[in-house]
């Protein structure tokens, strides 16, 4: 296990790293004090990622999909089917379609409000109506880590909710998408303080 924490990109628009696929969607991997988040899973190929990045599957501790759209959740099912019970944190309630076999694949969440995912990191509650959507924070020695997995105005909204949820505001930065649209994602080791 990674010491330390570290965000890795494990798909994306414009992947840097050749070991990853690249396209439309979005999934990373956030380490934080020996624990391992997937945050989104992609169209689909996300074991490909993990086993690139030299990740066993049975190392994730919880996966994150932070809206209901393929591009984000359609590597969740091979994720299931590989770790069965694996804890699974998913905006509101779900469409009957999804939650029929995530719910008997996975310990399921369907987040209504801000929860601690592991220690160090959090989900936000769903944002927007049309498309809920939350964010991912992850507690840095300096500060907090946003997440999002699309151009989202609402990162202040989040924030709010975090802080009442006790989550330090020393320093907030994001990674991922902004409201001024994506810029290519880049992995990094969280910086200590």
């Amino acid at each position: 296990m990674t010491k330390g924490s570290r965000i890795l990109i494990l798909f994306d628009n414009f992947a840097k790293d050749r070991r990853f696929p690249s396209g439309w969607g979005f999934s990373a991997l956030v380490e934080v004090s020996g624990r391992r988040v997937l945050f989104d899973a992609g169209p689909g190929r996300v074991l490909t990622a993990l086993e690139a990045a030299g990740v066993p599957l049975r190392s994730l501790d919880a996966v994150v999909i932070s809206h209901l759209h393929a591009d984000h959740y359609g590597g969740v099912d091979e994720v299931l089917a590989g770790k069965p019970g694996i804890p699974l944190f998913v905006p509101g309630r779900l469409p009957p379609e999804l939650k029929a076999p995530w719910q008997v694949l996975s310990a399921l969440t369907e987040v209504r409000s801000p929860v601690e995912v592991v220690p160090g990191v959090w989900v936000t509650a769903p944002v927007g109506s049309r498309l809920p959507e939350m964010a991912l924070a992850v507690r840095a020695p300096i500060g907090v880590a946003m997440l999002t997995g699309s151009p989202t105005p609402v990162r202040r909204s989040w924030q709010r909710q975090l802080r009442k949820r006790s989550v330090p505001r020393r320093r907030w930065w994001s990674a991922g998408c902004t409201r001024w649209g994506c810029a290519p994602a880049r992995s990094a080791r969280l910086p200590r303080s």
